[in-house]
């Protein structure tokens, strides 16, 4: 039984590496293994990462960015060739970068990727970020980092509110003819096409189609010839999941190391070195990573505003202070007002107690004075009276004498 086992071993185990092996390599992706899978770039890179894992074949997968999100989180991809934004979204799954693109008209792998918004050249209401405030915007897919974040980010970081800016968008798909034909019918008031398009355009000799449009809120800037409409993020990442052995890492970037040689002219991978505005795109919009700000625990809310708490703390307890001050102050003041009020009351008794007995005096004293004044009026025709009457009764008296004198 034992030599049975040892015999058929060593073929289980040959067979159980075959079906390893036979396993392909999942490179997934959005844009790159997308819309740019026939350029000359992406086909040497695809060779090179065939070069680093061989004997294992090589196979592409072209999603959208919830497609690519859900394939890193289930641990489907074995390599990721994205935009910085799907890296900075997914690096709490064990997500990291290992190599950044640059491009011709964008030599530097921290800005390469941005947004350009057009509108018809003919179109006199519309000349500046501000004019499309309540317009209708035409861009590729919802939540696409190019084709809506971008366009959001710089509305926010101008001061508007990027969710309640447009009234309505409409999402064209990934074809730059729909948008361009929205935008010629009167469907959209501006559309949203990525950086370069027309430069890369002109720059192949093909006709521009966007001859007869005109840029809102150009911005010219140091690290691309392009014109855009919202600064420079970083290019094409490779991207390498926390499942992907170091061997095959350290493979995959020497290889690619070695094509950068023979890439077209301008074409590198290069290690970039600042995510900064990707991660503050993501924390102003409060979505990806910092969708958490939607809803703040309390000790978030607390360290948020702490300030504003402690200032809020502050005065509620100068109100209540000055709520008992007040309340204090009145009591004193009414009691105060009370005790005027019991005084002025009783002065007010007293004095009506004196004004009586006043009004009494003043009327005896007016009896007083009238018969003083009928007794002097009267006095002088009582004394003529009485001194007539007593001259009379003397000189009666006189005649009586004499009259009894003659008889005697």
């Amino acid at each position: 039984m034992k030599k049975i086992i040892n015999g058929f071993l060593p073929v289980f185990l040959i067979f159980a590496c075959q079906n390893v092996l036979a396993e392909p390599f999942k490179i997934y992706g959005a844009d790159f293994t997308g819309d740019e899978k026939g350029s000359e770039f992406c086909e040497k890179t695809i060779v090179a990462i065939q070069k680093a894992v061989y004997p294992r074949e090589v196979s592409t997968y072209s999603t959208d960015w919830r497609g690519l999100d859900h394939a890193i989180s289930h641990k489907e991809a074995d390599l990721v060739i994205a935009g910085a934004a799907a890296y900075r979204r997914n690096i709490h799954s064990g997500l990291r970068d290992l190599l950044t693109s640059t491009a011709p008209l964008s030599p530097d792998p921290d800005h390469v990727m941005g947004s350009v918004i057009y509108v018809l050249a003919q179109d006199d209401r519309i000349f500046s970020l501000k004019d499309l405030k309540g317009k209708i915007l035409g861009t590729n897919k919802q939540g696409a980092y190019r084709g809506e974040l971008t366009v959001l980010k710089e509305l926010h970081d101008q001061g508007y509110d990027p969710y309640n800016f447009f009234s309505k968008t409409l999402y064209l798909g990934d074809d730059v003819k729909a948008r361009l034909k929205a935008l010629e019918e009167g469907r959209v008031d501006a559309i949203v096409l990525n950086a370069c398009f027309a430069e890369n355009k002109r720059a192949k000799g093909e006709p521009d189609p966007t001859q007869h449009l005109r840029v809102i809120n150009e911005k010219r800037n140091p690290y691309s010839a392009c014109v855009t409409s919202t600064p420079l993020y970083p290019g094409f990442s490779i991207l390498i999941p926390p499942h992907l052995d170091v061997t095959t890492v350290n493979k995959i970037y020497t290889e690619l190391e070695k094509a950068n040689k023979t890439m077209p002219k301008g074409y590198e991978w290069k290690i970039a070195s600042d995510f900064t505005l990707i991660d503050n795109l993501y924390r102003d919009l409060k979505i990806g990573p910092f969708a958490h700000l939607n809803s703040q625990t309390m000790q978030e809310f607390f360290e948020k505003y702490k300030n504003y708490f402690f200032i809020g703390l502050l005065a509620a307890l100068f109100y209540i202070y000055h709520s008992i001050r007040i309340t204090f102050l009145v009591r004193r003041r009414t009691q105060q007002l009370q005790n005027s009020f019991d005084r002025e009351r009783q002065l007010k008794d007293r004095i009506q107690t004196i004004d009586g007995k006043y009004q009494a005096f003043r009327s005896k004293q007016e009896v007083s004075q009238l018969c003083s004044a009928v007794a002097h009026d009267m006095s002088q025709p009582l004394s003529s009276i009485l001194l007539f009457a007593d001259t009379l009764k003397q000189m009666l008296s006189k005649k009586r004498k004499r009259f009894i004198g003659r008889f005697l």
